[in-house]
């Protein structure tokens, strides 16, 4: 896989602006529900494509304790806080970083020059990937979302706590 996902990222960056478009617009029609705005999404999704353009052009594999991925690893650590805050699900959260896919395999095709063999290879390649970085996003929302839910209960218990003045 030796120079696979440096080639994937430069997919990406060549392609960057219109997997944001194609990306966002799917966004956006998924978040409505949710309120968020297009330039919220639009922030996001640049700052995300940047982060991992960043780290597959080091090459390393998807290791998100690795110092490459380390930039990807927070950012959807703080997506995922802040979608969890919102009142959003885990699978909408998830759906952040999967609904990346359908567009990024396009431009895989369109880079391909009809090679199917290095079209079949970088479409699993950056499958493999943004499936790692979905389920972490998956298990970020998760433990924010359990934070939540304890830091909501230590309040109830406080103020279900009598107080008595000596």
């Amino acid at each position: 896989m030796t120079g696979q996902l440096s080639r994937i990222a430069e997919t990406m960056h060549t392609h960057q602006e219109s997997l944001m478009q194609q990306w966002a617009d799917q966004q956006y029609a998924l978040a409505r529900s949710a309120r968020s705005s297009r330039v919220e999404i639009e922030s996001e999704g640049r700052q995300f494509l940047t982060r991992m353009i960043a780290a597959a052009r080091n090459d390393t594999p998807v290791d998100l304790n690795a110092p490459a991925w380390e930039p990807v690893r927070e950012l959807l650590n703080e997506l995922s806080e802040t979608r969890a805050k919102r009142g959003l699900s885990a699978q909408e959260t998830a759906a952040f970083v999967f609904g990346l896919k359908k567009p990024l395999f396009a431009a895989l095709r369109q880079d391909s020059g009809g090679d199917a063999q290095k079209l079949a290879d970088d479409v699993l390649a950056s499958s493999d990937m943004l499936d790692t970085l979905g389920l972490f996003t998956f298990e970020a929302f998760q433990k924010s979302r359990e934070a939540i839910i304890s830091r909501q209960q230590q309040e109830l218990m406080e103020l279900s706590t009598p107080v008595v003045r000596l």
